[in-house]
């Protein structure tokens, strides 16, 4: 009886000590664009789609529709393009910080 005791003290001790060297689940790929970092776009997103996920995720306040949010990134390039580098889009200053940020990244870099 003892030494089935210790037999089934390695096994236990074996099993422990293999778990303990498991290697850890895989980390994200570091080319997948997140939006929470504007410069991070790549093709993997359409720029529509990283340009709103990426803006949502900062805005303050009660959030624009889509479209809403698509019009301002162009307004924000379009003035951009033509020298204004600090457009005033007529949302807060915080958010107009975020689609301007965001604006030069996807749509007009």
């Amino acid at each position: 009886m003892q030494g089935m005791r210790s037999i089934g003290g390695m096994a236990l001790f074996a099993v422990l000590s293999l778990s303990a060297c498991a290697s850890p689940a895989p980390a994200v790929s570091p080319d997948v664009p997140d939006p929470a970092v504007a410069s991070s776009y790549t093709d993997e997103y359409s720029p529509d789609e990283f340009f709103i996920v990426g803006v949502k995720l900062g805005w303050e306040g009660v959030k624009p529709t889509n479209t809403q949010i698509v019009g301002l990134g162009e307004e924000a390039c379009e003035e951009i393009k033509a020298g204004n580098s600090t457009p005033d889009l007529g949302v807060a200053d915080g958010n107009a910080r975020r689609v301007i940020e965001y604006a030069r990244a996807v749509y007009c870099p």
